[in-house]
């Protein structure tokens, strides 16, 4: 799962996860999406994923396959890439016998400055 979180940019040039720690059951990250890097440049918007991403198609298809350009991997959205890094996960485990299942949702939270930032970087 390290290695997926840590390549997370190579699959989404408009995403970072600077900050991020792997618990026995569930996973806590911070994802930065920057939106001058988006292609609705929205913006620097800095996002905590934290809890119920737990153990128990990161490709970006250019093309959008078969569902054109509403394929929901072409979003440039925090779903789009844990849905993305769910896949990598998954797929890495299946390949390894590693017995893995994902919770179906995830909890986020948007990170409105600073202080909120140093507060959840410190619980990480």
């Amino acid at each position: 799962m390290r290695t997926q979180i840590e390549n997370v940019q190579n699959h989404y040039p408009y995403a970072a996860i600077p900050l991020y720690v792997i618990m026995p059951n569930h996973t806590h990250l911070i994802v930065v999406i920057d939106g001058d890097k988006t292609s609705d440049n929205v913006g620097t918007r800095f996002i905590a994923s934290v809890d119920n991403i737990g153990a128990d198609a990161m490709n970006r298809v250019p093309t959008g396959g078969v569902t054109g350009n509403k394929n929901p991997m072409l979003n440039e959205t925090l779903g789009t890439i844990i849905r993305g890094l769910k896949a990598r996960v998954t797929k890495y485990a299946r390949e390894n016998g590693i017995p893995f299942a994902w919770q179906p949702r995830y909890h986020d939270r948007i990170v409105r400055n600073q202080n909120e930032m140093n507060r959840i970087a410190e619980y990480i």
